[in-house]
């Protein structure tokens, strides 16, 4: 309903003000009088041709070719030209929301040369440069942005270089195939930012246009000093640089795009070069439950000849003012937005069941690719559930990640899951999807006396490039001052206010034995505890490493029925603590919960505090927690330090000291140690960085404030 209205509110707007029939054909005037910028792709020119913004015609008018440009209407799922959007030039931009999964733009790729008569190799060398944005709450864990193609002759795909346009991690994947992938030692490679710049500019941040710029020039030798015939990483002439708001964030001047091969006992052009393009595009992973957008503006490419330092385009000549960054963004959702899960429907609910002995293998399939789908739904994998999980969590048990159960699941699943379609999926099992639920199960044999036992999905933490492409990056292009623990990237460690598990919760009546004497002093036989049971945690926060998951902050029920937050600290049977809202959760019926911890390393009254919603309403407001979860503990130089934003053995505190535990978020059971068999249900759960439920966590625009107006506008 919101966005609904913020559309109509774009609407008047746009008819108060009046459109005019024509407007300029590009806003950046350089591309008028500049011969070497071949390609200017801009929103500014509003047609007969345009009604909605998303018209094959309307598209050809703001700069596209003609040829097959539209392959996808997926109505406001796609990119959009908006003339009514706070533009970075001029006055129009292409605007989305981007249905998860989906396609990138709707619209096909386009030739570098608009007259199409430019000949193999094409073109050596040229910069790209546009301008992005993500506002409304847009979440930033997003792939496949703007690419350049290259071909070997006049056809046959040789190469895709495409942006990975994480907000707080840029980096660039560079595939290739046919003559290019022959050619090359390594077909695939995702380079990251390796300049010491962007330690404290290459973030970008929403609310705010972010410019970009790539420069490519194609190697001219070749040194191969392994001489195994390949082009090898570092062993080129090739150049790769990248810009983000002017400063210098990756640079990589022995970079090998496949454009050379060996033959007869020498290295020569293989008739390779940058023939096409992906202006507008961009693949959303997870899917905010409010919605966001996504812009793209003012797209140059430049095909002169460039030397010295760049970046060679620069800012439009008539840039406007570029907005108010969010100091609390990016935003990121973790999970891909399992809005709901979904299986096969079948007598014996086999394609359900979690059958296989590690936990996922023997998963038939399932559908969890974001929230509900529309389309049919084809997402038949055998990983995690299908959940994009970082791994299982299931330390002290059988092993398992748990089942789908559809008898039970959560409440707003009214939508209709898309039913298997013959024509566009290609598996044989024709049976309609089914709601479904994470049904997780510990049970009291293993976990009197282990550190933890648990048993479902997690996720690891998030912390910007510091996290981020650990080895996918040859080592020889690690510049020396970048990175810390072998993390080989160089850029902003990212570290959010909060972090957050948001969803629904079910705890049936057959598991009330396993709260009933938790934390009252009665001890079962064989525990390791000296006063009494710890009570359950439930989904939340856990920290693995040497502690064995010995660190959580989950969300449990006491003795007395009440919603309640437990936490553990450094693997210790006597440093646990209960924080009771007070406030009674009833069972067998499903509850919305969500748990926030607080992280903020910049603001002592943000840091190592805990929220906890039941039911719409907040029932613990930032309440002191007793054990740290994101500072120094004391106990020694490199335990239990940040535990909760450790990644990659990287201490926040302390760059040079290795963390030995590292935090994770947990759907399901974190630990269940109480001596009785404990069963629970989770469904509709979302991981991230800011609240799904209020305002905490969020900067400058918050999807929770109703006098909030959209800053792109609509049609």
């Amino acid at each position: 309903m919101k966005k609904l209205l913020l559309s109509l509110v774009g609407c008047v707007i746009a008819w108060m003000a009046g459109e005019s029939s024509a407007q300029a054909a590009h806003s950046e005037s350089a591309c008028d009088t500049n011969p070497d910028y071949i390609r200017c792709y801009d929103a500014d020119t509003w047609t007969a041709n345009c009604t909605s913004g998303a018209e094959e015609l309307c598209w050809i008018d703001n700069g596209f070719a003609s040829d097959g440009l539209l392959f996808r209407h997926d109505s406001w799922r796609q990119f959009t030209i908006n003339p009514r959007c706070q533009a970075a030039v001029g006055n129009g931009c292409f605007d989305s929301f981007p249905r998860v999964g989906s396609t990138g733009s709707g619209y096909s790729y386009d030739l570098i040369d608009p007259t199409a008569v430019k000949a193999a190799p094409y073109y050596q060398e040229l910069t790209f440069r546009y301008y992005t944005k993500a506002s409304e709450g847009y979440p930033s864990h997003v792939s496949h942005g703007p690419a350049i193609i290259a071909t070997t002759g006049a056809s046959g795909n040789c190469s895709t270089l495409a942006m990975q346009p994480l907000k707080a991690t840029w980096n660039v994947l560079y595939t290739t195939s046919s003559t290019c992938g022959a050619a090359m030692a390594v077909t695939e490679v995702r380079m990251a930012m390796n300049q010491t710049g962007a330690t404290t500019d290459g973030i970008c941040r929403n609310e705010r246009w972010c410019r970009i710029e790539i420069y490519l020039k194609a190697e001219t030798s070749v040194t191969d000093a392994d001489a195994d015939n390949k082009e090898d990483l570092g062993e080129c002439n090739g150049i790769l640089r990248m810009w983000v708001n002017d400063t210098l964030v990756m640079d990589y001047s022995t970079f090998c795009f496949g454009f050379m091969s060996y033959s007869g006992g020498t290295w020569s052009a293989n008739n390779s070069g940058w023939k096409a393009m992906w202006p507008v595009r961009e693949y959303t992973h997870r899917e905010a439950p409010w919605g966001g957008h996504t812009a793209i503006d003012n797209i140059v490419v430049d095909i002169g000849v460039h030397s010295g330092t760049g970046p060679y385009i620069g800012a439009a000549a008539n840039e406007n003012f570029l907005g108010t960054a969010d100091p609390n963004s990016p935003y990121f959702i973790q999970n891909a937005a399992i809005g709901h899960w979904a299986c096969y429907n079948d007598t014996g609910k086999q394609n359900c069941a979690n059958n296989g002995a590690s936990g996922h293998s023997s998963l038939t399939a399932i559908g969890t690719w974001g929230t509900r789908k529309t389309l049919p739904d084809c997402s038949y994998s055998t990983s995690l559930l299908a959940s994009e999980a970082t791994g299982q969590w299931a330390n002290g048990t059988s092993g398992s990640v748990g089942e789908l159960d559809f008898d039970i699941y959560a409440p707003n699943s009214d939508e209709t899951v898309a039913p298997y379609d013959a024509s566009t999926c290609t598996t044989g099992n024709t049976n309609p999807l089914r709601e479904a639920s994470l049904k997780t199960t510990v049970t009291s044999a293993a976990c009197i006396s282990n550190a933890t036992c648990g048993q479902g999905l997690y996720w690891a933490m998030l912390r910007g490039s510091l996290e981020a492409h650990n080895g996918n990056t040859p080592s020889a292009y690690v510049a020396g001052t970048c990175g810390y623990l072998g993390t080989r990237s160089c850029g902003p460690s990212f570290m959010p206010k909060v972090r957050t598990i948001s969803g629904w919760i079910y705890i049936p009546s057959s598991s009330a034995s396993a709260f009933t004497n938790c934390e009252t002093g009665t001890l079962i036989a064989g525990s390791a505890f000296p006063t009494a049971q710890p009570c359950p945690a439930l989904p939340g926060f856990g920290g693995s490493g040497s502690g064995n998951g010995g660190y959580y902050l989950s969300v449990t029920r006491t003795a007395a029925g009440n919603f309640a937050v437990v936490q553990r600290h450094n693997n210790s049977y006597t440093k646990r603590a209960l924080y009771d809202s007070g406030v009674p959760i009833s069972l067998d019926t499903w509850h919305r919960y969500e748990l926030i911890a607080w992280v903020d390393l910049n603001t002592a009254a943000d840091r190592d505090k805990v929220s906890l919603m039941l039911d719409g309403t907040t029932v613990i407001d930032k309440q002191a927690l007793t054990y740290t979860i994101a500072s120094d503990d004391g106990a020694s130089a490199t335990n239990g330090v940040d535990w909760l934003n450790c990644k990659s053995n990287v201490n926040t505190a302390a760059p040079s000291v290795a963390c030995q535990v590292t935090g994770v978020t947990v759907d399901g059971i974190t630990s269940n140690q109480t001596g009785y068999d404990l069963t629970i249900y989770t469904d509709q759960t979302y991981v991230g960085t800011m609240s799904f439920y209020s305002c905490s966590g969020w900067g400058t625009w918050c999807p929770f404030e109703t006098h909030k107006v959209g800053n792109l506008g609509g049609l």
